[in-house]
């Protein structure tokens, strides 16, 4: 899964009985473990706290006000990008491309 903020949710199962549920934060270059089983992921990602905080609700609402409501494969991104100086402000916030915006800075942060 992917959130409005581009940072990616992903599954993982590590054995035949052990699995969990990881986020990698695009912007900050980092991974955190959400939840150690898919069970657990459920009851977490509807917590109004993780819906705040790992979702960035107030800020999304926000961006939409400002960009309007995402198409197909766009996220609400920050320029310049978080890991380069940016800020976690509205001011700062662009819509595009998904894909685009990940790759850019996936590319860009391997150069580092």
């Amino acid at each position: 899964m992917i959130t409005g903020f581009g940072n990616i949710l992903y599954y993982r199962k590590l054995t035949d009985t052990e699995n969990d549920v990881c986020l990698l934060n695009i912007h900050y270059r980092c991974t955190n473990t959400c939840a150690f089983s898919f069970e657990e992921f459920v009851y977490f990602i509807t917590e109004d706290e993780i819906i705040e905080s790992l979702l960035e609700k107030p800020l999304f609402e926000q961006a939409i006000e400002k960009c309007g409501v995402m198409k197909e494969n766009e996220i609400f991104f920050f320029t310049p990008a978080l890991a380069f100086g940016g800020s976690e402000s509205i001011e700062y916030i662009q819509k595009g491309d998904g894909r685009v915006h990940q790759h850019l800075l996936f590319e860009m942060m391997s150069n580092q």
